[in-house]
C-alpha cells in the first residue's frame, strides 16, 4: 500500500460527493451540487491508494464550521475518508500521512463531539480540546496541536520478505501484504488472533484489519534474545503460553488435519531441488539420512494436533528485560505438532533452559525426538527462503554450515 497525495480532479469530486455513510456518521454524507463541486475543486487534495481514491484534506476556512469564530495562530485541517474503510484502523495511517504534510505547524481540528471515534483518534496524534461550540441542534469540538519540535515519527520497513511494515508514533504498527497470497494469509492469522484471545495469558496482537493490511496497538518490549537473570520466571511464562495455546480446542478453527509427514517431504524435495546444488557432498548425505529416518518411522506423526504459534523463536518474544511482556507474529500459526513450538525455543534458548520448561508443560519429554529433527531443518528453512525470495542474506546464513 502505497499513499500519495494528488490534485483534486472533476472525478475525484463527484466520486467523493457521492460517498454514503452508515448511521450514526450519516451526518457526513454528500449530495452532489455544481457548489459542491466547485468547492471540492478550489482548496481540497485528493489522497489516493496507489491508483484508487481513499479520502481527502482541505485546510484554511474550508476547514472550518461557520459561523465559528476562531482565533489566529493555527493551520485548520479536514478530512474525510472513503466509507468502506471507517472504523478498520485504517484511519490512524491515513491521518499521520496526512498530519505528515505540514511538518510541525500547529494544527487545529473540528469534529462533531459525537465522533468519539474521531475524538480518540486526534488525541492518539496529539491533539487536545480547545473549546466547543454548537451549531443548530450539533456541538463541535475545536481540538488544537501547537508546534512540535518534531514530526510525527512514521516509520517504514520494506525489507521483509512477505509484509511491508509501518510503525506510527512507535505505537501503531501497521503491515501490508506484498502479493494477494499475503493477504490471505494475513486474513487467516488475524482470524487466529481474535479466537486465542479469551485462551492466553501473555499480550498478543489485538488486530484491526479491513481485509488488506493488518493494524495493532504495539506490545511493549524488545525482542527477547539474550535471556535475564530471571530465567526461571520467563520459562514458567513461556511453558505456561505453549500449554494454554496447545489447549485450545481445535474445533474453533477451519484447518484441516495436518498432513505433517507430506509437508515434510515436500520440504525436503525443496531442498534437494534448490539447496543441494550448493551444498557439500557430506553434508547433502546427513541431510538425507536425516530426513529418511524421519519420514520413515510412524510414530513420529502419531501426536494429537494442536494449534502451534510456528515461528516461537526469540525475535517473536518480547521483553522488559525481566520477564515475558508478549508474543507477535502469528504468521505461522496453524494447526500441527506442538514440538515444532519447542524446536523454535531449543534453537534459541538451548537445552538447559528446555529443561526448566518441563515444569510448566507436562510430557514435554515425549516431543524430545521429532523436536529436534524440526530444529535441523531450521537454517536450511531460512536458505530456502532466500532462494525463493531471492534474499542472499538469509540464503548465506542458512547455507553457513552446509558449504
Amino acid at each position: 500500500m502505497k499513499l500519495i497525495i494528488d490534485t483534486m480532479t472533476k472525478n475525484y469530486a463527484e466520486e467523493i460527493l457521492n460517498w454514503q455513510y452508515e448511521a450514526p456518521y450519516e451526518v457526513y454524507s454528500l449530495s452532489y451540487s455544481e457548489e459542491g463541486l466547485e468547492e471540492f475543486l478550489n482548496g481540497y487534495t485528493a489522497v489516493l491508494d496507489g491508483d484508487c481514491l481513499i479520502g481527502y484534506y482541505c485546510t484554511g476556512k474550508s476547514a472550518q464550521v461557520p459561523p465559528h469564530n476562531y482565533e489566529r495562530g493555527y493551520l485548520d485541517v479536514g478530512l474525510g475518508m472513503k466509507p468502506e474503510l471507517t472504523g478498520n484502523g485504517f484511519g490512524k495511517l491515513f491521518l499521520a500521512f496526512i498530519l505528515a504534510q505540514f511538518g510541525t505547524i500547529p494544527l487545529r481540528l473540528t469534529v462533531a463531539i459525537f465522533n468519539k471515534r474521531a475524538v480518540r483518534l486526534y488525541e492518539d496524534f496529539g491533539f487536545k480540546e480547545k473549546s466547543t461550540f454548537k451549531r443548530g441542534d450539533q456541538t463541535f469540538m475545536v481540538m488544537v496541536r501547537k508546534e512540535r519540535s518534531h514530526p510525527d515519527s512514521v516509520i517504514v520497513n520494506t525489507r521483509g520478505q512477505n509484509n511491508d511494515v509501518l510503525i506510527v508514533n512507535n505505537r501503531f504498527i501497521y503491515r501490508f501484504p506484498k502479493s494477494e497470497t499475503g493477504v490471505t494469509a494475513l486474513k487467516k492469522e488475524t482470524e487466529i488472533l481474535k479466537k486465542i484471545l479469551p485462551y492466553v495469558t501473555l499480550k498478543t496482537p489485538r488486530p484491526i484489519s479491513n481485509s488488506r493490511f493488518m493494524a495493532y496497538e504495539r506490545i511493549a518490549g524488545e525482542p527477547l534474545l539474550v535471556l535475564p537473570d530471571g530465567v526461571e520466571q520467563v520459562a514458567k511464562q513461556l511453558g505456561g503460553f505453549l500449554w494454554e495455546l496447545h489447549q485450545i480446542p481445535v474445533s474453533i478453527f477451519e484447518d484441516q488435519r495436518p498432513e505433517v509427514a507430506l509437508e515434510m517431504k515436500n520440504l525436503y524435495e525443496q531442498f534437494q531441488e534448490h539447496l543441494y546444488p550448493l551444498m557439500r557432498a557430506d553434508a547433502k548425505i546427513e541431510v538425507s539420512e536425516n530426513f529418511e529416518r524421519y519420514l520413515s518411522d510412524p510414530k513420529h506423526f502419531d501426536f494429537e494436533p494442536c494449534l502451534i504459534h510456528g515461528d516461537f523463536g526469540k525475535g517473536n518474544i518480547l521483553s522488559n528485560g525481566k520477564s515475558v511482556t508478549g508474543i507477535i507474529d502469528f504468521g505461522s500459526s496453524r494447526l500441527g505438532d506442538p514440538a515444532y513450538d519447542f524446536a523454535g525455543l531449543y534453537s534459541s534458548y538451548g537445552e538447559k533452559f528446555l529443561e526448566r520448561l518441563s515444569a510448566y508443560y507436562p510430557g514435554l519429554e515425549a516431543v524430545r525426538e521429532r523436536m529436534d529433527f524440526y530444529r535441523s531443518t531450521f537454517a536450511l528453512q531460512e536458505a530456502l527462503l532466500g532462494v525463493l525470495h531471492s534474499d542472499e542474506e538469509a540464503l548465506k546464513a542458512g547455507m553457513a554450515d552446509y558449504v
